[in-house]
């Protein structure tokens, strides 16, 4: 009868220790994170993209967000930077809109407000814009109300054209586009 109660109790005791719901860690500071930030992806006049991977010891309560600078160095909250947070990891980021022709230095961060982490700093340098170069062809098949005539873009200035047409007028001051 003894070995009967001995191992009744011992399952009861095996039962409602696996009963117990198993509980996450609870970190509030010493976070530990790793931030990798992509090399500059589609870098246009004015904009540029960024995949960030974050991997931490804790995600509750912690936001991420990608600061960007004119200066080394970018940092939360600083007046030169921009920052916003993001929620989705890994995540991808346009800057959009930049200035064109300059340099600039971005880095990525996860922060639980008592620890900020950042990631390595990329810095790019956006293209320039320069004038398009356009060269227009002789008109021929001229009659008196119509010709024929066109244009070739050999080089469209580094930024996508908005407009494209063929001008004329029957002076020199061009008023008429097509």
């Amino acid at each position: 009868m003894k070995k009967g109660v001995f191992i009744c109790a011992g399952v009861s005791v095996l039962l409602f220790a696996s009963c117990v719901p198993e509980q996450e860690p609870e970190v509030l500071s010493g976070l530990s994170a790793t931030v990798t930030l992509s090399d500059p992806l589609n870098i246009t006049y004015n904009s540029v993209r960024f995949v960030v991977n974050v991997e931490s010891n804790q995600y509750r309560d912690l936001e991420r967000g990608i600061c960007w600078s004119k200066t080394p160095a970018p940092v939360m909250n600083a007046t030169t930077t921009y920052c916003e947070s993001l929620t989705n990891r890994p995540f991808e980021y346009t800057i959009s809109p930049l200035e064109h022709g300059n340099s600039y230095y971005v880095r990525a961060f996860v922060t639980n407000y008592a620890d900020t982490v950042y990631s390595n700093e990329v810095h790019f340098t956006l293209p320039t814009l320069k004038v398009p170069e356009i060269s227009t062809m002789e008109a021929y098949s001229i009659t008196a109300t119509s010709a024929v005539s066109g244009g070739v873009i050999s080089f469209d200035g580094g930024s996508p054209l908005l407009m494209k047409g063929l001008m004329w007028s029957t002076n020199r001051y061009l008023s008429t586009y097509a």
